[in-house]
């Protein structure tokens, strides 16, 4: 959570919040989940507490399409392992 400095104080309390409720409902949560990268997979099971299975469907994105930073960026979020 050390990215919720740079918004602000109302931003950030609605965003734990938010956190809060999603957390609440993975706990509790039995069914299969579908991340769209291993790193939202891992981040499911780490700061939500998922434990039930986690499919990784990747988006339909061609990178190759995008240059420079945009392209970089979209491969660090899904590429991540």
């Amino acid at each position: 959570m050390n990215s919720l400095r740079a918004i602000s104080a109302r931003n950030r309390a609605s965003l734990k919040l938010m956190v809060a409720a999603e957390s609440r409902f993975y706990r509790r949560y039995e069914g299969k989940v579908i991340a769209v990268s291993r790193k939202i997979a891992r981040e499911l099971q780490e700061l939500y507490g998922v434990t039930g299975s986690i499919s990784v469907i990747p988006p339909g994105v061609d990178i190759a399409r995008f240059n420079g930073g945009i392209a970089r960026a979209i491969e660090r979020l899904y590429d991540s392992s």
